[in-house]
């Protein structure tokens, strides 16, 4: 999300960050108004050192999506309609 925000005037970045119930756990989202990933992106930027920028090894979203997986969640990415991406996963909430 910081990487995508390099393109947007200061003045006008935003990044949120979004907690809310899901069936069976919890939702997080980190929402930005960046560039957007283009589809081709979408499913491989989950991928063991892949990476789309000139510098990093491509293993931040590899590294999230095995522990999320690990505890039974999931992750996800999507454009936002009006510009942007969300990064999304799940977790399963511990019944009480």
């Amino acid at each position: 999300a910081l990487d995508s925000l390099e393109q947007v005037p200061i003045e006008r970045r935003t990044l949120i960050l979004q907690t809310e119930k899901s069936e069976g756990g919890i939702r997080v989202s980190i929402i930005d108004n960046g560039e957007g990933i283009p589809p081709e992106d979408r499913e491989r930027i989950f991928e063991p050192f892949y990476s789309t920028k000139g510098i990093g090894l491509g293993m931040g979203l590899s590294v999230c999506k095995t522990i999320i997986t690990s505890h039974g969640g999931r992750i996800w990415a999507e454009n936002n309609p009006s510009g942007g991406a969300t990064i999304s996963f799940e977790l399963p909430a511990a019944r009480l």
